[in-house]
């Protein structure tokens, strides 16, 4: 890798830190300052200012978004501050490399939160043309202007929450969130205390981008509910359902302290039989969890937790679907069909199915196998046709219950 390269990654991921520890801070009760916020990281050095542009991103739209009508003391930017406004706070400090993307999502909020700007009005606060800005806004536009997005994602542009909504009962105020320890498009996972019970959990936050749209919402909470119906003990255990002070929704599950398969596996090769345990296991957890209507759809090294007692834990069932889901083309548990490449089967990512079957998962399982068995040494040639028949391009190959492949590993002689 080069100097130039890795430069490069220390940016995004100092970007990435920041904006997690300031979004982090958003959601708890009290919004946070972004001037203090900013004095300290610019105090210890940890602060560039591409950072803190996209600081000021974030911070704009939890503000429009929040309905708050006061903030902190003497705070100087109000409810429904404009990136300019920012620019002016931080003069002291160099000029704020705002990007164009960055300033198509000041048009995004304000359009969908706020005030909603013509075209013409937004770029009037501009000096100079902008050709490329106007051709994001006018995207924005014509996305807004569609009747599947006003209509899933901004119902009448309404900015009200319920105050109270009884599938999410439990109060943000009993929870401390830690460390975030995942991440991905639908939301993010953090290390968190739960101080009524006095033990450590997993808080999976949706994403803010997603809070506001009635599908995704309606996604996670089923989720939830499903999720708790699962009771094994190799499947991440689910408590309940919150919502932040800013009308969010979360999701609080088991805590697993450990690593995932992926790296627990790099630490130690693994002889044959262990390697047909490990998935022997999981195909029982997933003959549960399918018993249930539950097909995971995303089974893959990363999605299984090992804790320091070498228990598995399948975790991760956001691109999850139900068996009886006829609309599953266009969406599972989460705002679409999806997978990891190489994981998922072929079928389900080429959009093939109409229906989430079983043997999703056991392509998903066969791949887990086929990863635990790159370096497992002295492996029978039966464990690899286990592996390859689960693994079949064509579903009605492979075994047709995860239950099927459970049994056919058990069977094994070494």
């Amino acid at each position: 890798m080069n100097e130039t390269s890795s430069s490069y990654d220390s940016d995004e991921a100092e970007i990435e830190r920041s904006v997690d520890a300031f979004e982090l801070a958003w959601l708890g009760n009290d919004p946070p300052s972004i001037v203090e916020f900013a004095r300290h990281h610019f105090a210890t050095g940890r602060l560039s200012l591409a950072t803190l542009a996209e600081l000021c991103v974030v911070d704009l739209e939890y503000r429009w978004r929040s309905e708050r009508s006061a903030f902190m003391k003497g705070d100087p930017l109000g409810a429904r501050p404009r990136l300019a406004d920012y620019s002016q706070i931080f003069e002291h400090v160099g000029v704020l490399p705002f990007a164009t993307d960055q300033l198509a999502e000041e048009y995004r909020v304000r359009k969908v939160w706020g005030d909603a700007p013509t075209l013409d009005q937004f770029l009037s606060s501009f000096d100079v043309a902008m050709p490329q800005l106007f051709g994001l806004l006018r995207a924005i536009d014509h996305e807004l202007a569609s009747d599947e997005v006003v209509e899933r994602h901004f119902p009448r542009l309404s900015r009200t929450l319920p105050a109270h909504d009884s599938r999410a009962p439990l109060a943000y105020s009993d929870f401390t969130l830690h460390e975030l320890i995942d991440a991905g498009g639908i939301g993010k996972v953090y290390q968190a205390t739960q101080h009524s019970l006095c033990r450590e959990v997993a808080v999976k936050a949706l994403a803010k981008s997603y809070q506001r749209d009635p599908v995704a919402v309606d996604k996670f909470i089923e989720e939830a509910r499903v999720l708790a119906r699962l009771s094994h003990p190799n499947i991440v255990g689910v408590f309940g359902l919150g919502r932040f002070p800013g009308g969010g929704y979360f999701l609080v599950m088991e805590y697993v302290e450990g690593k995932n398969l992926d790296e627990y596996s790099k630490t130690r090769p693994m002889l044959a039989r262990e390697a047909a345990t490990v998935v022997e296991t999981l195909a029982n957890a997933i003959e549960h969890a399918h018993s249930q209507g539950v097909i995971h759809c995303d089974l893959k090294p990363t999605n299984v937790l090992v804790n320091r007692d070498g228990k598995l834990v399948i975790t991760d069932f956001g691109f999850a679907a139900l068996a009886s889901d006829t609309n599953c083309g266009s969406n599972g548990f989460a705002t679409g069909r999806g997978g990891t490449m190489g994981y998922t089967s072929p079928e389900w990512l080429q959009d093939d199915l109409a229906l989430p079957l079983p043997t999703i998962d056991v392509f998903g399982l066969g791949a887990i196998l086929n990863r635990l068995l790159v370096k497992c040494p002295n492996c029978c040639q039966a464990l690899f046709q286990i592996r390859d028949k689960a693994m079949s391009r064509a579903p009605m190959d492979r075994y047709q219950t995860a239950g099927e492949l459970a049994f056919a590993l058990r069977s094994l002689s070494y």
